[in-house]
């Protein structure tokens, strides 16, 4: 009996420290977002840089860890880890590949941010810059994505 006590109570505990919080919860999910900023490309006058596409929520069951999957539309995919504490989403500094019509080259770049949620809404804060291996320096500050939780 003890030992049945003893094996439940471990099982508790391991469960109990693989959940995920309420606001992980709350937050997974799929989005459809839109991303825009201004892009300064070396030199060049700076241009407006917009992006759009699907992103995706998926908690990694360990308290406020997230997987988050950007999926752009006529675009790539992407991919970073990030936490979610209270209602701030904070992305884990990863990167991607870049493509805009005053890049000739896809230019692969650093991307950092943080935002808000607020009722299946998601509003970040994104900064981009190219990597001192690259030819060509980019760099787009205060990029604002705004996400918006799809329908089940």
């Amino acid at each position: 009996m003890k030992k049945n006590l003893f094996l439940l109570a471990i099982i508790g505990l391991i469960l109990a420290s693989c959940q995920d919080s309420t606001e992980v919860r709350s937050a997974v999910g799929t989005y459809s977002y839109k991303a825009s900023g201004i892009l300064q490309v070396d030199t060049l006058a700076s241009t407006a840089l917009t992006e759009q596409g699907a992103l995706e929520i998926v908690s990694l069951k360990n308290n406020d860890s997230v997987l988050i999957t950007f999926n752009e539309l006529l675009g790539g995919v992407y991919s970073t880890r990030g936490s979610i504490q209270s209602n701030e989403i904070t992305l884990q500094p990863f990167t991607r590949n870049f493509v805009h019509v005053k890049v000739i080259n896809p230019v692969t770049i650093a991307v950092t941010g943080k935002g808000h949620i607020y009722d299946n809404n998601i509003i970040m804060e994104l900064h981009y810059s190219s990597l001192d291996q690259d030819s060509i320096m980019l760099t787009a500050n205060d990029v604002q994505l705004i996400a918006k939780k799809n329908k089940e």
